[in-house]
Parts: structure tokens; sequence; C-alpha cells
């Protein structure tokens, strides 16, 4: 799994994971949900995620396959921005 930064919602701080989807967890890590991202492919994963610190709710993910997603509702939805290094 690859760790990253904490998602700021309005419940406060929570780590924020992936490999070949997104999840959450509370920061005791007692509780784990995933968000729903569109399809990765079976043989790409999650390589890189970015939380914007000044913009509440505005996240992006990168796969090693090169397609890259944005969401700017705190990951409930997700627009692709680039596939395989073309812009969406």
């Amino acid at each position: 799994m690859l760790w990253h930064n904490l998602r700021q919602n309005d419940t406060g701080e929570q780590p924020l994971f992936g490999y070949n989807a997104l999840y959450v967890s509370d920061r005791a890590g007692k509780q784990v949900s995933s968000l729903e991202t569109p399809p990765i492919a079976a043989d790409d994963a999650i390589g890189y995620i970015a939380i914007n610190p000044a913009q509440l709710g505005e996240m992006t993910f990168a796969t090693f396959g090169r397609d890259i997603c944005l969401s700017r509702d705190g990951g409930q939805s997700w627009r692709p921005i680039a596939q395989d290094r073309k812009g969406g």
C-alpha cells in the first residue's frame, strides 16, 4: 500500500492511502473505508496522491500507467484529466 497525506474534512484529518483503490482511515486505524475511483487496470496501481492544502476537498491521484484524476469534493467524484499522458 502507498501511504500519503492526510485528507482534511469537517471532522478533522484522516489518513488517505491507496494501491489499486483509495482508502481513508480514522486516526486510530479502526475504521477504513474506500473512496470510489474510476476503474484502474489490473496491471496498474495508484503511485501518487496529492492533496491541495489551500482548497479543502481538492485532491488528485496518478497511476503508474500515467492516468491522472482530479476530485474537488473530497473524493466523492473524480474527473480524468490525463490518460497515458494525454489531456482529458
